[in-house]
């Protein structure tokens, strides 16, 4: 997918309470241990490639949990001491953290718990926090990191559609080139195949025995020429030229949708 935008550049753009930067820095290791599991587990069940999409999108939802889980109890000015990671008997994770609050210690320890779910969206870390710290309510982090996914939501749908664009554009193209090249008694011998068969090999014998209503021998054979040659035409404009004009109509409206990425990035 393109026109994605690195951890690295989203992180340096972020207006970030200090100590939130001091724990995605020491957290950085783990986040990424959370981006590998989400990753094997996600591919084990659905059996599908995992995108540069999914990627970028299961680190932000691990970060804006992570972020809030510390956010909501924490102040600017606040400063984190020490953060460890360890293993729970549970097979989950513990977070363990000393904050400092005006040279008071506190304590912030969160269980993180792998939920899964359907789809990238859905799967997600449990973030269970005890902590002797009051809540602060703050949420700025974590509202800006919930922007960003919903803004990354829009650019992967609208990339989807136009990579659906690009695979039917390139399949009328195939069937552009193969069809052009057919001659009519060619195209004559596919009407022959299909739901025209019964009518496209109809003799006078045929007429005359069936009691059809042509005064002449030579006026059915005009009728049945004409009737070939429009079968002929009309397939080349199903086959050929609506294949062009869809294809020109395909990229119109790719061109809207690389219009509206650019408002979005």
């Amino acid at each position: 997918m393109k026109n994605l935008k690195t951890y690295d550049s989203w992180l340096n753009e972020s207006t970030v309470n200090p100590i939130v930067e001091d724990l995605l820095t020491r957290a950085e290791p783990t986040i990424q241990q959370m981006v590998n599991k989400s990753r094997e587990a996600y591919v084990k069940q659905y059996e599908r490639e995992w995108t540069k999409y999914d990627e970028t999108i299961t680190r932000l939802i691990i970060i804006s949990n992570m972020v809030r889980s510390f956010e909501i109890y924490t102040k600017h000015n606040d400063r984190l001491v020490n953060f460890t990671v360890k293993g729970s008997p549970k097979g989950s994770m513990v977070i363990s953290s000393q904050i400092d609050r005006d040279d008071v210690p506190h304590y912030l320890d969160t269980e993180v718990i792998y939920a899964g779910g359907y789809n990238i969206q859905a799967l997600h870390y449990r973030y269970i926090t005890k902590t002797n710290l009051t809540k602060t309510g703050a949420d700025t982090k974590t509202k800006e990191i919930g922007e960003k996914i919903k803004k990354l939501s829009k650019l992967e749908k609208i990339n989807k559609e136009i990579e659906g664009y690009q695979v039917r554009i390139k399949d009328n193209e195939e069937n552009i080139a193969k069809n052009s090249v057919l001659s009519d008694e060619e195209i004559k011998d596919i009407l022959r195949k299909g739901e025209y068969g019964s009518t496209i090999d109809t003799t006078w014998e045929d007429v005359v025995r069936n009691k059809g209503h042509y005064d002449s021998r030579e006026e059915f054979e005009t009728s049945q020429k004409q009737y070939i040659a429009d079968k002929i035409v009309f397939w080349k404009r199903v086959n050929i030229e609506w294949k062009i004009e869809n294809n020109t109509a395909l990229k119109k409206n790719i061109d809207k949708l690389n219009k509206k990425l650019e408002t979005l990035i």
